[in-house]
């Protein structure tokens, strides 16, 4: 082959490869299309979860305007609210006295 024809060749490979090193490393290449699916996929599984929560929180709010049963079961649950008609015991701690 002649001298000119492999210099042109050479160019040509040398200009491919540069042009594969760009598409695969620059800003907008073929790494970053995968971090931004990755990213991508992220979001949409906290979105997924977040709209999950909301459906709970939600129903929820739901039961608490209009399940008498619902509101009393929280107050027992949350503010130690017991009903008219129950007994409450008390226990004390320690050894027990005979008397």
């Amino acid at each position: 082959m002649n001298l000119s024809i492999r210099l042109i060749v050479g160019s040509i490979f040398m200009a491919m490869l540069i042009l594969l090193g760009l598409i695969v490393f620059s800003d907008n290449g073929f790494l970053e299309l995968n971090h931004l699916k990755e990213k991508k996929e992220r979001i949409v599984q906290q979105n997924l979860h977040l709209t999950k929560k909301n459906y709970r929180l939600y129903r929820t709010i739901e039961r608490l305007k209009t399940d008498p049963s619902y509101v009393e079961y929280i107050a027992r649950r949350e503010l130690g609210m017991v009903g008219t008609r129950q007994l409450i015991f008390k226990y004390r701690k320690g050894p027990a006295k005979n008397y």
